[in-house]
């Protein structure tokens, strides 16, 4: 399957990747000495064109992305299961206080009512799908919203026996997501989703986190 009217030039990985990778490998902190302590992998994808700075953020938001590291998914069912259900939201607001208590005061923390926002997709992947083309544009358009340093986490699964799969994006605000999402490489990945998705569907949600992660709250907007 070609690309065409592209001004990116894109090439293949050597061994290319595909939905069905083993998703506990994606929850990576990179300790490197050839990187900078500050750089984390906060997706899939490990190269360093997609790592999120964490000196790009402020407090809340860097508290939340290392918080993120410790996502997983509650159950092998994540792909049907309730959003609000299928990962382990309590353990990841546990160690957003950890990593709060690590900057701040416990008079500073009382001061936070923060809120994120989140995309989830659930699909079911066309069972004549190009998974090389798939994993290309998924890996670059990843890079291009990485660009935007608003990016908390991206997260996807295996499919299941139906091929039904889902991911989720964690972003700073709905602003950095629009901005993260309009580049030339997500308008060429939602050109092929015809290809890709035998259905697709988006939610959105509104994340609120009070108090350093003692209070949090997810509610679907639309």
């Amino acid at each position: 399957m070609a690309l065409v009217e592209a001004d990116i030039a894109l090439s293949r990985p050597k061994e290319s990747q595909d939905e069905g990778a083993d998703s506990q490998s994606y929850h990576i902190v990179l300790s490197s000495t050839s990187l900078p302590k500050r750089l984390i992998a906060s997706s899939p994808y490990t190269d360093e064109a997609h790592l999120l700075d964490l000196d790009r953020l402020e407090l809340p938001s860097r508290a939340l992305a290392l918080a993120l590291q410790s996502m997983e998914a509650t159950s092998e069912s994540y792909a049907t299961t309730p959003y609000l259900e299928a990962f382990n939201w309590p353990a990841v607001f546990q160690r957003v206080q950890q990593e709060t208590l690590n900057e701040s005061t416990a008079a500073e923390k009382n001061l936070w009512d923060w809120s994120f926002y989140v995309v989830v997709f659930r699909s079911i992947i066309s069972p004549t799908v190009d998974r090389d083309l798939m994993f290309l544009l998924d890996k670059e358009s990843h890079r291009e919203a990485s660009e935007s340093g608003g990016l908390l986490k991206y997260w996807y699964g295996s499919p299941n026996a139906e091929s039904r799969n889902l991911a989720t994006c964690l972003w700073r605000s709905a602003e950095d997501a629009r901005e993260g999402g309009k580049g030339p490489l997500h308008r060429m990945a939602r050109a092929e989703a015809k290809n890709f998705y035998k259905t697709i569907t988006f939610e959105t949600w509104k994340l609120d986190v009070k108090r350093a992660g003692e209070e949090w709250s997810l509610e679907k907007i639309s």
